[in-house]
C-alpha cells in the first residue's frame, strides 16, 4: 500500500443505494466476480461498520465450512459491509486486491 501513495484520509467511495435485508444469524456468501477458479483469492475479509456513524462494528468470521461464507451475528440495524479479497505474490504472477461495498439491514 505505501507504494500506491494514497493517503487514507483521502480515500472515499459512494455506497450502493440498495439495501440488502438479512435475518440475524443467517449465512451470506461472497463470490468475487471474475475470479478464475484456479486462482481464488489468498484471503477474503469482511468488516461491518455502523451505517449511522461509520465506526467499526465487527470483523465477520468465516464459517468452518467455507471461507467465503460468513455468519451475520450482528444486532438489528443498518451496517456497511466492506469485503476485501487479496491475492498475495506466489507461484503465479498475480497480486492485488479488490474491495466490494454493501449496505445491509439486519433484522
Amino acid at each position: 500500500f505505501p507504494e500506491l501513495h494514497i493517503r487514507p484520509q483521502n480515500i472515499s467511495a459512494n455506497l450502493p443505494s440498495n439495501i440488502v435485508h438479512i435475518k440475524n444469524g443467517s449465512c451470506i456468501q461472497f463470490v468475487i466476480v471474475g475470479t478464475p477458479k484456479l486462482l481464488p483469492p489468498s484471503s477474503l475479509a469482511v468488516t461491518a461498520y455502523y451505517a449511522i456513524n461509520g465506526t467499526a462494528a465487527a470483523v465477520l468470521d468465516a464459517t468452518d465450512y467455507d471461507n467465503t461464507i460468513f455468519r451475520m451475528n450482528l444486532n438489528s440495524g443498518n451496517y456497511i459491509l466492506i469485503a476485501v479479497a487479496t491475492w498475495l505474490p506466489g507461484s503465479e504472477d498475480v497480486t492485488g486486491y479488490v474491495i466490494y461495498k454493501f449496505v445491509v439491514n439486519i433484522k
